[in-house]
């Protein structure tokens, strides 16, 4: 899968309004996805790969 930037699609939306409200739902899954990578790479008892390097390899912004 490429890597995305959730700005640039966010952006290619017609309507304004449409665009806002997408890009604050998208960024807070982004978030929630980095945290929850993060906390994994951080858990001593999760050692199977690096987390917070897969999810950069999909999604930026």
């Amino acid at each position: 899968m490429p890597i995305e930037s959730v700005k640039q699609r966010v952006n290619a939306l017609d309507a304004p309004a449409d665009r806002q409200e997408l890009a604050a739902l998208l960024g807070a899954v982004v978030d929630a996805l980095q945290a929850v990578a993060a906390k994994l790479d951080a858990d001593a008892g999760v050692t199977d790969t690096n987390y917070a390097a897969t999810v950069a390899a999909i999604v930026i912004d």
